[in-house]
């Protein structure tokens, strides 16, 4: 039950994320502050976390329709991550590097690279195919640490 209630809480700040990062209409400006794109964006990453190890948890069940919805979570999130790192909001206590504005076009394509494998997990999942499963997991993952290797300051070891 709490992993769907956590599952569920991804989803929801992953559709805020993408209605945020959405292109303002003509008439209205919204102006979010920089500190809670970061703040946005931190609690969407332990989300995503949160989901992968839903999927992973299921990897090996018999039916993989408990993996369909983390997955698909995990690709929109995707798909939100260029529009949450705008200009600006390379403010503390982000984790992200300055790589992540100078290097725009990298970026840009490792979010890509994760939105394709996040895609192909959704899919193998809904088809219930245990072994493209395991590959686009594998895949997501390597994605993953592929982005935070180039764009992420190295986390702290306690």
């Amino acid at each position: 039950m709490k992993r769907v209630v956590i599952i569920g809480a991804a989803v929801a700040v992953v559709a805020l994320v993408q209605a945020a990062g959405a292109a303002p209409k003509p008439a209205a400006t919204v102006k979010v502050p920089p500190l809670a794109i970061v703040e946005g964006r931190h609690a969407a990453m332990m989300m995503s976390s949160s989901a992968f190890g839903a999927m992973r948890a299921q990897a090996n069940a018999d039916d993989l329709k408990r993996a369909v919805r983390p997955a698909q979570a995990l690709n929109l999130w995707a798909k939100a991550i260029p529009g949450m790192f705008p200009a600006g909001t390379n403010v503390a206590p982000t984790d992200a590097l300055p790589a992540v504005w100078t290097d725009r076009a990298g970026f840009d394509a490792a979010a890509q690279t994760y939105v394709a494998a996040t895609a192909a997990a959704v899919q193998a999942a809904t088809a219930n195919d245990k072994t493209a499963f395991a590959a686009a997991l594998d895949q997501v993952g390597k994605s993953c640490s592929a982005c935070h290797d180039k764009y992420r300051k190295a986390e702290e070891k306690h």
